[in-house]
């Protein structure tokens, strides 16, 4: 996973939970998005994420990113991919479907644990879905037939 305040990258992590530690950034509000690159070079972008770096001398650390336990299925889907979140969350949860060229295809919302994304509409192919809650972050792979 790696991490961007505009087209500077500020960290990468390998392992989940992923997550960096931005040093020596000035008080302010910044926007940073994380992309996830697979195995086969192919990549997926999140929604933006905004921090708030509130003390002068903060080193600007990242509030810890973790991902959701979460089950989609059918997973290959033809029709309705289901979203259950396993996690006791709070607000609301954004969804945003992504093609393997990182196109946004897709944005949703909802609250609580269950949800169902329609992929009618989508021709057969791979694609990839970001879930976000509050600092809590996922990114999976879909196959739809």
């Amino acid at each position: 996973m790696q991490f961007y305040h505009g087209s500077e990258l500020i960290g990468s992590s390998k392992n989940e939970p992923y997550s960096i530690t931005w040093k020596n950034v000035a008080a302010g509000n910044y926007e940073i998005i994380a992309i996830a690159i697979d195995t086969e070079g192919k990549s997926a972008i999140s929604d933006i994420i905004n921090i708030t770096v509130e003390e002068e001398e903060a080193t600007g650390n990242i509030q810890e990113i973790t991902g959701l336990d979460l089950v989609l299925y059918p997973n290959p889907v033809s029709n309705n991919l289901e979203i259950q979140l396993k996690d006791n969350l709070n607000g609301n949860t954004y969804i945003t479907l992504y093609s393997v060229k990182g196109e946004i295809l897709a944005k949703n919302s909802f609250s609580g644990g269950h949800h169902i994304l329609h992929m009618e509409e989508f021709p057969a192919g791979v694609y990839f879905i970001s879930i976000i809650n509050d600092h809590k972050y996922d990114i999976r792979r879909i196959i739809k037939k």
